[in-house]
Protein backbone atom coordinates (compact mmCIF):
# COMPACT_ATOMS: atom_id res chain seq x y z
CA UNK A 1 0.00 0.00 0.00
CA UNK A 2 1.04 3.47 -0.92
CA UNK A 3 1.60 5.63 2.24
CA UNK A 4 -0.03 9.13 2.13
CA UNK A 5 0.13 12.29 3.57
CA UNK A 6 2.88 13.08 5.52
CA UNK A 7 4.07 9.64 5.94
CA UNK A 8 5.00 10.33 2.18
CA UNK A 9 6.58 13.21 2.35
CA UNK A 10 9.18 11.24 4.39
CA UNK A 11 9.11 8.09 2.34
CA UNK A 12 10.47 10.65 -0.52
CA UNK A 13 12.61 12.22 1.35
CA UNK A 14 14.71 9.40 2.64
CA UNK A 15 14.48 8.05 -0.56
CA UNK A 16 16.08 11.59 -2.39
CA UNK A 17 18.77 11.30 0.84
CA UNK A 18 19.19 7.79 0.13
CA UNK A 19 19.61 8.31 -3.79
CA UNK A 20 22.13 11.91 -3.43
CA UNK A 21 24.01 8.65 -1.09
CA UNK A 22 24.05 5.95 -3.34
CA UNK A 23 25.53 8.77 -6.08
CA UNK A 24 28.37 10.05 -4.28
CA UNK A 25 29.38 6.74 -3.46
CA UNK A 26 28.89 5.14 -6.89
CA UNK A 27 30.74 8.92 -8.33
CA UNK A 28 32.36 9.99 -5.93
CA UNK A 29 32.71 12.96 -3.81
CA UNK A 30 34.92 14.86 -6.19
CA UNK A 31 34.07 17.65 -8.90
CA UNK A 32 32.20 14.87 -11.36
CA UNK A 33 30.78 13.32 -8.91
CA UNK A 34 28.82 16.44 -7.12
CA UNK A 35 28.13 17.20 -10.76
CA UNK A 36 25.88 13.84 -11.17
CA UNK A 37 24.20 14.82 -7.71
CA UNK A 38 23.53 17.78 -9.30
CA UNK A 39 21.91 16.75 -12.50
CA UNK A 40 20.08 13.16 -10.23
CA UNK A 41 18.80 16.15 -7.57
CA UNK A 42 17.40 18.50 -10.75
CA UNK A 43 16.18 15.47 -12.44
CA UNK A 44 14.25 14.22 -9.23
CA UNK A 45 12.85 17.88 -8.59
CA UNK A 46 11.29 17.90 -11.98
CA UNK A 47 9.77 14.55 -11.80
CA UNK A 48 8.34 15.27 -8.51
CA UNK A 49 7.08 18.60 -9.48
CA UNK A 50 5.39 17.52 -12.90
CA UNK A 51 3.20 15.61 -10.47
CA UNK A 52 2.50 18.06 -8.71
CA UNK A 53 1.82 20.03 -11.61
CA UNK A 54 -0.68 17.93 -13.42
CA UNK A 55 -2.47 16.19 -10.67
CA UNK A 56 -5.61 18.73 -10.31
CA UNK A 57 -5.75 19.00 -14.30
CA UNK A 58 -5.29 15.02 -14.83
CA UNK A 59 -7.80 14.16 -12.44
CA UNK A 60 -10.37 16.97 -13.99
CA UNK A 61 -10.10 15.26 -17.51
CA UNK A 62 -9.24 11.48 -16.02
CA UNK A 63 -11.51 10.52 -12.55
CA UNK A 64 -9.87 7.51 -11.62
CA UNK A 65 -7.95 6.20 -8.46
CA UNK A 66 -4.57 7.12 -9.50
CA UNK A 67 -5.32 10.26 -10.33
CA UNK A 68 -7.63 10.96 -7.02
CA UNK A 69 -4.63 9.52 -4.51
CA UNK A 70 -2.64 12.62 -6.91
CA UNK A 71 -4.53 14.93 -6.39
CA UNK A 72 -4.94 14.41 -2.75
CA UNK A 73 -1.24 14.03 -2.08
CA UNK A 74 -0.39 16.51 -4.19
CA UNK A 75 0.70 18.97 -1.40
CA UNK A 76 2.86 16.16 0.31
CA UNK A 77 4.96 15.36 -2.84
CA UNK A 78 5.57 19.57 -3.50
CA UNK A 79 6.58 19.25 -0.01
CA UNK A 80 9.18 16.72 -0.98
CA UNK A 81 9.88 18.67 -4.41
CA UNK A 82 11.07 21.44 -2.05
CA UNK A 83 13.12 18.58 -0.10
CA UNK A 84 14.81 17.63 -3.65
CA UNK A 85 15.88 21.02 -4.38
CA UNK A 86 17.17 21.50 -0.98
CA UNK A 87 19.56 18.44 -1.96
CA UNK A 88 19.87 20.00 -4.85
CA UNK A 89 20.99 23.15 -3.04
CA UNK A 90 23.96 21.80 -1.37
CA UNK A 91 25.53 20.19 -4.20
CA UNK A 92 25.64 23.50 -5.99
CA UNK A 93 27.05 24.95 -2.77
CA UNK A 94 29.57 22.65 -2.68
CA UNK A 95 30.37 22.40 -6.10
CA UNK A 96 31.04 25.79 -6.18
CA UNK A 97 33.01 26.28 -3.20
CA UNK A 98 35.18 23.29 -3.69
CA UNK A 99 35.63 24.20 -7.60
CA UNK A 100 35.11 27.98 -8.08
CA UNK A 101 37.57 28.01 -11.12
CA UNK A 102 35.01 25.28 -12.93
CA UNK A 103 31.43 26.84 -11.82
CA UNK A 104 30.81 30.14 -12.03
CA UNK A 105 27.38 31.48 -12.44
CA UNK A 106 26.27 34.12 -14.54
CA UNK A 107 24.19 36.99 -13.42
CA UNK A 108 20.69 35.70 -14.95
CA UNK A 109 20.87 32.26 -13.66
CA UNK A 110 22.22 33.40 -10.75
CA UNK A 111 19.03 35.72 -10.31
CA UNK A 112 16.90 33.65 -12.11
CA UNK A 113 17.57 29.90 -10.76
CA UNK A 114 17.50 32.32 -7.07
CA UNK A 115 14.50 32.96 -7.21
CA UNK A 116 13.29 29.93 -9.15
CA UNK A 117 14.72 28.44 -5.27
CA UNK A 118 12.73 31.30 -3.07
CA UNK A 119 9.30 30.10 -5.04
CA UNK A 120 9.93 26.30 -4.22
CA UNK A 121 11.22 26.98 -0.51
CA UNK A 122 7.92 29.36 0.29
CA UNK A 123 5.43 27.01 -1.03
CA UNK A 124 7.25 24.26 0.75
CA UNK A 125 6.97 26.00 3.92
CA UNK A 126 3.62 27.13 3.51
CA UNK A 127 2.02 23.80 2.58
CA UNK A 128 -0.24 23.75 5.20
CA UNK A 129 -3.75 24.44 6.87
CA UNK A 130 -2.48 26.99 8.74
CA UNK A 131 -0.75 28.60 5.95
CA UNK A 132 -3.70 28.40 3.58
CA UNK A 133 -6.03 30.46 6.56
CA UNK A 134 -3.28 32.86 7.32
CA UNK A 135 -2.25 33.85 3.88
CA UNK A 136 -5.91 33.49 2.34
CA UNK A 137 -6.15 34.52 -1.35
CA UNK A 138 -2.81 35.57 -1.03
CA UNK A 139 -1.64 31.60 -0.69
CA UNK A 140 -3.20 30.97 -3.73
CA UNK A 141 -1.70 33.67 -5.72
CA UNK A 142 1.90 32.67 -4.09
CA UNK A 143 1.37 29.09 -5.37
CA UNK A 144 -0.41 29.44 -8.73
CA UNK A 145 2.58 32.17 -9.46
CA UNK A 146 5.42 30.44 -7.53
CA UNK A 147 4.31 26.97 -10.07
CA UNK A 148 4.41 29.01 -13.39
CA UNK A 149 7.51 30.43 -12.27
CA UNK A 150 9.12 26.86 -11.29
CA UNK A 151 7.80 25.45 -14.03
CA UNK A 152 9.03 28.19 -16.51
CA UNK A 153 12.72 27.57 -15.17
CA UNK A 154 12.77 23.84 -15.14
CA UNK A 155 11.30 23.84 -18.54
CA UNK A 156 14.54 26.12 -20.10
CA UNK A 157 16.82 24.25 -17.87
CA UNK A 158 16.06 20.82 -19.04
CA UNK A 159 17.15 22.50 -22.70
CA UNK A 160 20.78 21.36 -23.13
CA UNK A 161 23.15 23.49 -24.55
CA UNK A 162 24.08 21.78 -26.92
CA UNK A 163 22.66 18.03 -28.88
CA UNK A 164 19.74 16.43 -27.78
CA UNK A 165 19.49 13.14 -26.02
CA UNK A 166 15.95 10.91 -25.08
CA UNK A 167 16.57 12.15 -21.34
CA UNK A 168 16.34 15.47 -22.39
CA UNK A 169 13.41 15.17 -25.25
CA UNK A 170 11.64 12.84 -22.76
CA UNK A 171 11.71 16.07 -20.09
CA UNK A 172 11.08 19.23 -22.03
CA UNK A 173 8.14 17.20 -24.01
CA UNK A 174 6.63 16.37 -20.16
CA UNK A 175 6.89 19.74 -19.59
CA UNK A 176 5.75 21.15 -22.67
CA UNK A 177 2.87 18.69 -22.41
CA UNK A 178 1.75 19.46 -18.89
CA UNK A 179 1.94 23.42 -19.31
CA UNK A 180 -0.66 22.21 -22.61
CA UNK A 181 -3.20 20.18 -20.15
CA UNK A 182 -3.38 22.85 -17.57
CA UNK A 183 -4.28 25.29 -20.39
CA UNK A 184 -6.76 22.58 -22.18
CA UNK A 185 -8.14 21.89 -18.76
CA UNK A 186 -8.35 25.79 -17.91
CA UNK A 187 -10.06 26.55 -21.21
CA UNK A 188 -12.91 23.94 -20.60
CA UNK A 189 -13.77 25.31 -17.56
CA UNK A 190 -14.05 28.84 -18.88
CA UNK A 191 -16.09 27.36 -21.87
CA UNK A 192 -18.30 25.37 -19.24
CA UNK A 193 -19.11 28.73 -17.19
Amino acid sequence: MMPTGWRLTWVLSIALLAMSALVLALAGSGEEGVRMWIRATARSSGTLFLLTFVARPLHTLLRSDPTRWFLKNRRYIGVSVAVSHFLHLIAILWLTNAWPENSAVDPVTLIGGGLGFAFLFAMGLTSSNAAVAALGSNWRRLHRTGAWYVWFIFAITFIPDAGWDLLHVTFVVAFVGAALLRLVVWLRGRRSS
